[in-house]
C-alpha cells in the first residue's frame, strides 16, 4: 500500500498562529522565581525586554502609571519594554516566577506586541493551571541545575504561553504592505548605527544616508518601533552599553567612548532611561551573580 496515501488524512497544515509565530525568534535572559515573597515594595523598575509576571499564589499590586493592577494566583501579566512600574506584595507570601525576553529580529518586536494587543500592559486573570506551573517550576529547578536543553525547555513553555494568550486575543489586523516598507527603513538604520557605533549620529546624517525627510523617518521609526528617531538612536546605543557594561574589564569613560558618547552625557541618558547610573548598573549585575 502506497504509504503517502494512508497518510494523507493524517497530514497537517500550519495553523495561522503558529505560522506567526515561526517568524520570529524569542530570546530569553531572565528567568526569576520569588517564593515566599511579601510584604515587600519595589519601585521605580525598568527595563528594555518584554517581561511576563506569573503569580502562582499569594497576591500583589503593580503601579503603572495611574494604573493599579491587583494579581492573585493563576494571573498573567505582561508588561512590553521601557515601561516604568512599582510593585507591592501583600502580607500573604507569594510565589511568582518573572520571564524576560525579547523578540527578533528586533525591528518587528513592535509589530509583535501590537499584533498580539499588549501595546500596554495586560493583564489575564486565572490563566495559568496547575500542569503549568508544573512546566514553569520544571522549567526553574533544570536550569538551575544546568541541565542540558534547559534552555530549550523554558522556550518551549513560553511559546505554549504565548500559543495560550492569543487564542483569548485574535491576531490583529494590520496592514502588511506598509510594515514591511517601514521596517525594512528601519533595519537599514540599524545597520548604519552598528557600523558607526562609536560616533556621534545625528537625525539629518541617518536621513541623508536613508535619502528620506526626517518627518518620513519618524513616521517608520514610530510605526516600527513606537519612539521617535531620537529615541531610536539613543535606545540603541544604550542596549549596547548594557551589554559592554557586562565586562568588568571596560570603565564607564571606556564604553561612553564605545558607543559614540561624551562621559557625562553617557551616564545622564543612562539614567534618565533605566533610573540607574552605569555604576549602579554594573553593581547589580555583580550581585545578580552572586546570587546565582
Amino acid at each position: 500500500m502506497d504509504t503517502s496515501k494512508r497518510l494523507n488524512q493524517f497530514r497537517i497544515q500550519k495553523d495561522p498562529i503558529s505560522a506567526y509565530l515561526d517568524q520570529f525568534r524569542l530570546d530569553i535572559d531572565y528567568f526569576t522565581n520569588w517564593p515566599n515573597q511579601s510584604g515587600k515594595t519595589l519601585k521605580n523598575i525598568i527595563g528594555t525586554h518584554i517581561k511576563i509576571i506569573l503569580v502562582e499564589r499569594g497576591n500583589c499590586e503593580i503601579m503603572i502609571q495611574d494604573t493599579k493592577y491587583k494579581l492573585s494566583g493563576g494571573d498573567c501579566l505582561i508588561i512590553p519594554p521601557y515601561t516604568i512600574y512599582n510593585a507591592v506584595t501583600g502580607n500573604e507570601p507569594i510565589n511568582s516566577y518573572e520571564i524576560f525576553f525579547n523578540v527578533y529580529p528586533i525591528t518587528r518586536e513592535q509589530e509583535f506586541l501590537s499584533r498580539m494587543k499588549i501595546e500596554g500592559t495586560l493583564v489575564f486573570t486565572h490563566l495559568i493551571t496547575g500542569i503549568e506551573w508544573k512546566s514553569f517550576s520544571h522549567c526553574y529547578a533544570s536550569l538551575q541545575s544546568k541541565q542540558d536543553g534547559c534552555y530549550a525547555q523554558l522556550k518551549a513553555s513560553l511559546t505554549m504561553l504565548l500559543i495560550k494568550i492569543l487564542r483569548r486575543q485574535p491576531l490583529a489586523i494590520m496592514d502588511p504592505q506598509g510594515r514591511v516598507k517601514e521596517q525594512a527603513v528601519v533595519d537599514k538604520l540599524f545597520l548604519y548605527l552598528n557600523e558607526h557605533l562609536d560616533e556621534p549620529v545625528q537625525v539629518g546624517q541617518l536621513c541623508s544616508y536613508l535619502a528620506l525627510s526626517q518627518s518620513h523617518l519618524y513616521r517608520c521609526c514610530r510605526n516600527v518601533m513606537n519612539c521617535s528617531t531620537n529615541q531610536l538612536i539613543i535606545r540603541y546605543k544604550l542596549s549596547r552599553a548594557k551589554q559592554l557594561l557586562k565586562d568588568p574589564e571596560l570603565s564607564i569613560q571606556q564604553i561612553a567612548a564605545m558607543i559614540g558618547y561624551e562621559p557625562f552625557y553617557f551616564s545622564s541618558q543612562f539614567k534618565r532611561n533605566f533610573l540607574l547610573s552605569p555604576t549602579q548598573y554594573r553593581e547589580k549585575l555583580c550581585v545578580c551573580r552572586r546570587d546565582q
